[in-house]
């Protein structure tokens, strides 16, 4: 019996974000010259984590790199929380939070594909 080819899932598309990022990356510190779209994607992430962004700026938080963690580890908030050094009531209050200031949405797989992607992003963009 013949498979059908099936779309690209969550974990694929993630992985060839991933790959993009990677791909940029050392594309640019290879090539100091080399010149890539700066201002669309800056504007991408500060698009996506702009509300994160604001609020720890305004606050001292730091609810950007939690999230990061929170990808980091699985999505786990106990393995998060580990990480963070913090009690994961502490990481389960801050996803909260990050739900307010992102939309109820944040979790889905199409948000949450982009929140990721911006995030990696973030590590090229100076400063």
């Amino acid at each position: 019996m013949a498979r059908t080819a099936r779309p690209p899932g969550l974990a694929t598309r993630w992985s060839h974000s991933a790959d993009r990022a990677k791909e940029l990356r050392s594309t640019t510190s290879a090539s100091p010259g080399w010149s890539w779209p700066q201002p669309d994607i800056s504007h991408f992430v500060q698009g996506v984590l702009g509300p994160l962004a604001e609020y720890d700026s305004a606050r001292g938080t730091d609810l950007i790199n939690t999230l990061q963690e929170y990808y980091t580890a699985g999505q786990s908030p106990r393995r998060a929380a580990t990480a963070l050094h913090v009690h994961v009531n502490t990481v389960a209050q801050r996803l909260d939070r990050i739900g307010q200031l992102l939309g109820p949405e944040w979790q889905q797989p199409g948000r949450s594909l982009d929140i990721q992607l911006a995030l990696r992003l973030r590590t090229l963009l100076p400063g």
